[in-house]
This record gives C-alpha cells, sequence and structure tokens, in this order.
C-alpha cells in the first residue's frame, strides 16, 4: 500500500513540476554606469493573462549583492522578450537571474 502511494505521489510531481505556468532566461546584460544595469530575459508563461514576477540580482567583483530587481511581467505574449534596467549600489559585474514566479507556481523558474 505505501508503494502504490509512493508512485501515485511520484506521478503527480512529474507531471505537475514538467508543465510550469512560467519559465524564464537571461538572453544578455550591461552595465551603463557605475549605477545603473540594463538587460533583456526571455519569459514563456502559460497563457497571455498569467501574471508573473522575476527576480534579478546584480553582482560586483567581489560577489556582493548591489542590486535586487522584481520585475512584474502582466502583459503582452506568451513567450516574449522583456527590457530591464536595474539600480545598483555600485558598479556591478554580473546579473543573475534567480527566476520568475506567479501567485500558484512559488518555485522560481
Amino acid at each position: 500500500m505505501l508503494g502504490v502511494a509512493g508512485v501515485v505521489w511520484l506521478g503527480w510531481v512529474i507531471v505537475d513540476q514538467s508543465n510550469p505556468e512560467v519559465t524564464s532566461e537571461l538572453i544578455g546584460f550591461t552595465v551603463d554606469g557605475e549605477h545603473t544595469a540594463v538587460g533583456i530575459i526571455e519569459v514563456a508563461r502559460s497563457s497571455e493573462t498569467t501574471r508573473a514576477t522575476c527576480f534579478l540580482r546584480a553582482l560586483s567583483i567581489d560577489h556582493a549583492i548591489v542590486g535586487e530587481l522584481a520585475l512584474p511581467v502582466t502583459e503582452g505574449a506568451k513567450k516574449q522578450r522583456v527590457d530591464f534596467t536595474m539600480r545598483t549600489e555600485r558598479a556591478a559585474t554580473s546579473i543573475e537571474l534567480l527566476g520568475c514566479s506567479t501567485p500558484d507556481q512559488k518555485q522560481r523558474r
């Protein structure tokens, strides 16, 4: 009985995780001065009405976090490129996309 429950649970996890409401990818970025970074992410949503929030982080040369951005994606096509501008405390050397989530999908992707 426990084995059957485990198989059912595993099947549910596989189906649930294989169809996320939103996924994202960092396309590119540039550091545009001492306190600004700009870039592009690609966001794929399950429908045009799916509301998502994408989380980005800017890091300095010493790997300190120098900026964070919660970018709402509420309009547009199901798959779209979204431009962003991030304010930083000091010069950033890299931007990290932590992923996007929705109210029903807490796991960032």
